[in-house]
């Protein structure tokens, strides 16, 4: 209260806020932590961009930044105020995680079927992946193929 000289403690995920326009030392309320920021003892502290986020309100701390695992890629980045978005690979692609895209299933008999492959496949011997890499099939009669390769 403004005057007092009687001190409260500001709720966890709040800060205070200045009573005049100076915001100097006198300070009379508390507001609930905005999106991308974490509060503790009164103090609002930002979320270190691209590696943590808040995405609510009157939180104490941020979170840590998710990491894509193998067999997806970053769709989208983490931001202060959402977390990373990891989406899985097209079948015919393949990714070790962490990368913004997924390495196409394009040397010598590889192909990837399925969505979310942390690494592409080399077809069997007698077999060749087909055009979208996404599966493979036998040779044509008078062909031959020694795992994958022609």
């Amino acid at each position: 209260p403004s005057q007092s000289t009687t001190v409260s403690i500001v709720d966890d995920g709040k800060y205070t806020i200045p009573t005049d326009s100076s915001q100097t030392k006198t300070k009379s309320s508390q507001a609930p932590c905005e999106v991308g920021h974490a509060c503790t003892g009164g103090m609002k502290t930002p979320c270190a961009a691209g590696s943590t986020f808040q995405d609510q309100e009157g939180q104490n701390k941020c979170e840590s930044c998710r990491s894509c695992q193998a067999g997806k890629y970053i769709g989208k980045e983490c931001t202060v105020t959402s977390d990373t978005v990891c989406t899985d690979c097209d079948a015919g692609k393949a990714s070790l995680g962490g990368e913004f895209a997924c390495d196409v299933c394009d040397g010598d008999g590889e192909y990837s079927s399925g969505t979310g492959q942390a690494q592409c496949s080399l077809a069997p011997a007698g077999s060749e992946p087909n055009v979208a890499r996404d599966g493979h099939s036998l040779c044509q009669a008078g062909s031959y193929s020694e795992s994958g390769h022609k």
